[in-house]
């Protein structure tokens, strides 16, 4: 990842999904460190702010490490330092960047910094979700992923300082554990709570304290055609969330059409208000406290609109990957004639680099959806260590009425990175690495 793909931390990382080329040339079997010092300017609404940071990065078969000093100064306000950044402790992932360790064929993954796009299991409870999509927060989360044998382990926590939301899931293949190596079928047990989750949000601004959302399940999928080519797999969860609860009846189907990767998966989901589907999805940090204007209840809960009814719904995800391109888009329902959608895509083409996210939220067909979001990176490196980026983008900020209203912004500035050094291991230690087994990419 590039110094200035990890410096975007401050407007976009936790928002642009997928690691693109590094700024300094690097060889996949050598240790590399390298410094970065990115300038530049940014527009929120009538707020200008001027752009400093100079950032550490450190990478190498195992471990991946990046730090920065990011400083953004308000030109507004006697080029005073944008207080917003550093109010509170949660705001140290702007320092850490990230910190991934990863071992035995990427069978142990462990990773301190912002969450972007995560999910368990099916992705029933927990959807494409993003530690944050407040500019002014930059929470350092923690995630784990441990494979042994035939069980899986996954943990996360989405702000290690006062979590919001953590959970955790299990994977198992039980006919693998009688003896008999057989990985296409699976069991899976998993939960995710907020302790903090605001009560219900009045007119006036005001909640009723907070309360304790914790959902649990369990899932069983198949491989039932698997070859070289392609494979099919059904799945069936059951969730619980308090008095209501879910259930999900999904399909994927995955294909491998050289050069073109191609994914699918097709869901029919039943749910019984206080449970949602896909309820900790990519912009829960937002809606978690905000209300949906077409529902009159807190955006989180916008499918609880009653405790007695059972609501149907689909859901549609395609990803697409070839190459340097990749994106996945989604389209769901959520009840009484609502629907989410989003789309993630990068790029990478010679010295060109390409982040788009956007998401449509609460809609109806014909009618504006109560939110939209999106955001978009291209950054350009025009000589081996100097590059340029533009970022621009509408997110939501919270006003001190605790509703989250609509924030435009834009940025753009150079950058040079610089190699500070590069240590190749020797044979010896390079065949200990090989056993051990070597991992690409962090969780």
């Amino acid at each position: 990842m590039s110094p200035h793909s990890q410096r975007s931390a401050a407007i976009s990382a936790a928002f642009l999904a997928g690691a693109l080329a590094a700024a300094v040339p690097s060889a996949s079997s050598a240790a590399e460190y390298s410094g970065y010092v990115d300038l530049g300017v940014e527009q929120q609404k009538t707020d200008w702010l001027m752009l400093i940071e100079p950032g550490f990065s450190m990478r190498s078969e195992m471990f991946d490490l990046n730090i920065a000093v990011p400083l953004r100064f308000d030109l507004s306000d006697s080029f005073n330092i944008w207080k917003k950044d550093w109010d509170h402790l949660s705001d140290a992932g702007r320092v850490l960047r990230n910190a991934s360790l990863r071992m035995n064929d990427d069978a142990f993954r462990m990773k301190l910094g912002v969450l972007t796009h995560t999910s368990f299991g099916h992705g029933t409870m927990v959807q494409g979700f993003i530690s944050s999509l407040d500019p002014d927060t930059m929470p350092m989360g923690a995630s784990l992923f441990v494979q042994t044998g035939a069980v899986t382990v996954e943990a996360m926590a989405s702000d290690i300082f006062g979590p919001e939301v953590f959970g955790g899931s299990v994977a198992v293949e039980p006919i693998t554990l009688t003896g008999t190596n057989y990985d296409r079928l699976h069991l899976i047990a998993s939960f995710v709570a907020d302790p903090s989750s605001p009560g219900e949000w009045h007119e006036d601004g005001t909640h009723d304290g907070s309360e304790w959302v914790f959902m649990y399940g369990f899932g069983i999928d198949w491989a039932v055609i698997r070859t070289d080519k392609w494979q099919l797999a059904p799945y069936f969860d059951a969730n619980i969330n308090g008095r209501g609860y879910g259930f999900h009846l999904g399909l994927t189907a995955d294909f491998l059409l050289d050069p073109v990767k191609l994914s699918f998966r097709g869901e029919w989901r039943w749910a019984k208000a206080p449970y949602a589907p896909d309820y900790f999805d990519l912009a829960y940090t937002i809606e978690r406290k905000d209300w949906s204007p077409s529902t009159s209840l807190p955006v989180s809960q916008a499918l609880a609109l009653d405790e007695f009814n059972l609501h149907h719904s689909g859901k549609l995800e395609v990803r697409a990957e070839s190459g340097p391109v990749s994106a996945t888009a989604v389209f769901a329902g959520i009840g009484q004639g609502l629907f989410n959608s989003s789309i993630v895509v990068n790029a990478h083409v010679k010295d060109f680099e390409l982040s788009l996210f956007g998401a449509l939220r609460h809609f109806k067909f014909g009618h504006n959806p109560d939110r939209s979001m999106a955001l978009g990176e291209l950054r350009y490196r025009f000589q081996e260590y100097f590059y340029t980026w533009l970022t621009v983008g509408q997110l939501y900020r919270f006003n001190s009425d605790h509703r989250a209203t609509p924030l435009f912004l834009w940025s753009t500035g150079v950058g040079a990175a610089f190699l500070l050094q590069r240590q190749t291991p020797r044979k010896s230690v390079a065949a200990s690495i090989d056993s051990s087994g070597k991992a690409a990419g962090g969780s």
